[in-house]
């Protein structure tokens, strides 16, 4: 259950109002990723008796994409097609910067123009990064993708939480993340009770939020090139209790305070 304290507080739409939420799948996407969103706006409107949310599935042109697992979905359209929307989530997985080209960041461009909230579920966050469209905002990707992230886009602020809701842009870290950024969504819409109702029937013994990280190693969230650092930082993990001085870090890993 979500706890009133640590829910996330977002005015995406009227309670009384369908919530009409789009998901764009880039070529390779992360199929899981997907369907649990999905299923969490379907156990909505069953537990509610009332449709709560519709959703509706594109590809940059219409065609359909293969997923990371091999299988393709039957499509409503093309990004051009793509009318107004409560919210539009970038489905991204493997190899997302070489289907990240201009048509389909100047189309993203365009659905901010119109106000449109986005999203991006796993890899989808470098795809929205790419078109300039997280600038200024909080976000999170896949732990395998923080550090290039981070030296790509030095300016964005990409942390390694679950999933980040700021304002109108909505990241998940890929996995079974994007239930608990969904559930959080419902939860900020329509209750904790249905979010409950919801959790139970995915027999889920909490809903995580916001607050919670991934299970990130350190080298991706740091870096790989930089060992000595990834070294210096378990070292001051595993003496918590009784922390080390800076000086004695540095001689540890065998650095100078310095470079430190």
């Amino acid at each position: 259950m979500v706890d009133n304290a640590d829910a996330v507080d977002v005015d995406v739409s009227d309670a009384n109002v369908t919530m009409h939420i789009g998901f764009l799948l880039m070529p390779e996407y992360t199929l899981s990723t997907f369907s649990n969103a999905v299923s969490v706006l379907r156990m909505a409107n069953r537990l509610s008796g009332r449709e709560l949310y519709r959703y509706s599935v594109f590809s940059l042109d219409g065609e359909p994409v293969v997923s990371s697992a091999g299988l393709e979905l039957r499509l409503d359209g093309s990004l051009e097609s793509v009318g107004d929307m409560s919210v539009l989530m970038v489905c991204g997985g493997y190899n997302v910067k070489k289907h990240c080209g201009k048509e389909v960041l100047d189309a993203l461009r365009l659905m901010a123009k119109k106000k449109i909230p986005l999203g991006g579920m796993c890899t989808g966050s470098y795809v929205l990064a790419a078109a300039g469209l997280l600038d200024g905002y909080r976000s999170t990707i896949h732990w395998e993708n923080i550090a290039s992230m981070r030296e790509q886009f030095p300016k964005l602020n990409i942390g390694s939480s679950l999933f980040v809701i700021d304002r109108d842009r909505y990241t998940s870290c890929g996995g079974i993340s994007s239930i608990d950024l969904m559930l959080n969504l419902v939860a900020s819409i329509h209750g904790h009770q249905l979010v409950q109702q919801i959790s139970e029937q995915f027999t889920c013994d909490r809903v995580r939020t916001e607050k919670d990280p991934q299970r990130a190693p350190l080298q991706y969230l740091i870096g790989a090139s930089q060992p000595r650092l990834v070294d210096a930082v378990v070292l001051m993990e595993a003496n918590i209790e009784e922390p080390l001085s800076l000086d004695e870090v540095a001689e540890y890993v065998g650095i100078s305070r310095r470079q430190l």
